[in-house]
């Protein structure tokens, strides 16, 4: 599938990438340093479907240029890559924040990210691979504060079905 990629990392053109052989960690990774954070997603991987990459050694992508830009505060020091990655499934990237600010829904919620039916109601959505294969690198536009802003009122739709869909499920918050 064509996505986007954000990192602060160079990468060639035309180049394979395997998360096996990926050198470094991501910020995202670092992230899971912590006992909380690796607790999550030790939970979330654990509801994954067989042959599902794990949320912990992956490469994250959007499937829109501009939820990339949205993504990030400031783009200094950022790219962004148009790449090829070995899935098609998405995944509804605010159910992790939301997650992460409720962790009492943790077990509730864990295999909901990982049903395609729950992603396509979300407005963000990540796709996650173990390859990703770099196409181009995108020329940033001077400033992002209109993908900024719109990224923010899309998260703020997320966050509503969060809530909605623990309304549905008897989930207490």
């Amino acid at each position: 599938m064509i996505a986007f990629h954000v990192t602060t990392k160079d990468y060639e053109e035309g180049t394979l990438y395997s998360i096996e052989s990926f050198e470094g960690l991501s910020y995202y990774h670092q992230s899971l340093i912590e006992p909380e954070q690796r607790c999550i997603n030790d939970v979330i991987d654990a509801c994954r479907p067989h042959g599902a990459p794990s949320r912990k050694k992956c490469f994250y992508t959007f499937g829109q240029q501009e939820d990339c830009l949205g993504f990030v505060n400031n783009l200094e020091g950022y790219k962004i890559y148009q790449v090829e990655i070995n899935t098609e499934v998405p995944h509804p990237m605010y159910l992790i924040d939301f997650i992460n600010r409720h962790r009492n829904v943790v077990y509730s919620l864990a295999s909901v990210y990982w049903d395609p039916t729950y992603a396509d109601r979300f407005s963000v959505k990540e796709y996650i691979g173990t390859e990703m294969c770099i196409i181009s690198r995108i020329n940033l536009p001077p400033n992002n504060c209109i993908d900024r802003s719109l990224m923010i009122m899309k998260y703020g739709d997320d966050r509503q079905l969060c809530y909605q869909l623990c309304r549905q499920m008897g989930i207490q918050i």
